[in-house]
C-alpha cells in the first residue's frame, strides 16, 4: 500500500529553501523567458507601421522563436532541477545538451497531455480535472525516466493513482504560495515602473490591459516584459514544487 506523502508544511520549506540555494543557477536559466518576451515585444513594436501581411508574419515567426526559447528553457531548467533534488549535496551542471535532445519528445508529451486534459474539459469539468492532476507528472517522467509520449502518461497516471486527492491538496497548496508571489511581485514591478513613466500610465496600462480591442506598444511592452520577469523569478519555484512532490510519489508508491 502506498506511504503518505511529503506532509505540505515540508514541501513549502523545504521547495523554498531549495528555491533560494539555487536561485542564482536557476536564474541562469529562467532569464531566457525574458528574452523570449522581448522577441515578441519587438516584433509587435517593429511590426506596428507594415502592412497587414507582414504583420502577421513577423509576429508568427518571433512567436515560433518564443516557443522554441521556451521550450529549451523548460527542458534544461527542469532537467537541472530533476537531479539537484536527488542529491543536494552532489554537484549538478545544466546540460544545455538535454534541452536539445528531448526537445521534441517534450513537446510531444506537452501536446498528448493538454489534449487528453481538453478532451475531459470538453466532456466534463471534473474529468478534466482529474486528468490534469493524473497526467500532470508526464514531462517529469519523460526527463528522468526517458519515458516517452504515451508511456510518459502511463508513467504519470501509474503514480498518482490512488493518491489523487493528496497530490491535489499539495498542488492547491503550492499553487497559492506561487499565485501571490507572483501577484505581490507583478504589483512591486508596476510601482516601479510607474515611478519613472508616471502612476497615470500604469492606471491606463491597467484599462488597456481590460480592452481587447486597444493597441498601445507601451502597454505591450510593459505587460510583456513584467510576465518575462515574474516567469523568470517564480517558474523554478513552481518545478521545485513539483519535483518535490513527483519524487515524493516514487518513493512512497510501495
Amino acid at each position: 500500500m502506498p506511504q503518505p506523502l511529503i506532509p505540505v508544511g515540508e514541501l513549502i520549506s523545504s521547495g523554498w529553501d531549495r528555491f533560494l540555494a539555487d536561485g542564482k543557477r536557476n536564474l541562469e536559466l529562467s532569464v531566457r523567458f525574458i528574452l523570449s518576451s522581448v522577441v515578441v515585444f519587438a516584433a509587435a513594436l517593429l511590426s506596428q507601421n507594415m502592412p497587414a501581411a507582414g504583420q502577421l508574419a513577423l509576429n508568427l515567426l518571433a512567436l515560433a522563436v518564443a516557443a522554441v526559447i521556451n521550450v529549451h528553457t523548460m527542458v534544461t531548467l527542469t532537467d537541472f532541477i530533476l537531479r539537484r533534488d536527488i542529491d543536494p549535496s552532489k554537484p549538478v551542471e545544466p546540460s544545455v545538451e538535454i534541452g536539445r535532445k528531448l526537445f521534441w519528445p517534450f513537446v510531444l508529451v506537452a501536446l498528448l497531455q493538454g489534449l487528453a486534459v481538453l478532451g475531459g474539459l470538453a466532456a466534463l469539468v471534473i474529468p478534466g480535472l482529474w486528468l490534469s492532476v493524473l497526467l500532470g507528472y508526464s514531462i517529469l517522467v519523460l526527463l528522468e525516466d526517458n519515458r516517452r509520449g504515451l508511456q510518459a502518461l502511463a508513467g504519470s497516471a501509474e503514480i498518482v493513482r490512488g493518491r489523487w486527492w493528496s497530490v491535489l491538496g499539495r498542488n492547491i497548496v503550492a499553487g497559492i504560495v506561487v499565485g501571490l508571489l507572483i501577484a505581490i511581485t507583478t504589483l512591486l514591478l508596476l510601482i516601479f515602473v510607474g515611478l519613472f513613466i508616471g502612476m497615470d500610465k500604469i492606471f491606463a496600462f491597467a484599462n488597456y490591459a481590460n480592452d481587447l480591442q486597444a493597441s498601445n506598444p507601451l502597454a505591450d511592452g510593459i505587460e510583456t516584459l513584467i510576465n518575462g520577469i515574474v516567469r523568470s523569478l517564480f517558474i523554478p519555484l513552481a518545478i521545485i514544487y513539483q519535483v518535490k512532490i513527483y519524487h515524493s510519489l516514487k518513493k512512497t508508491r510501495m
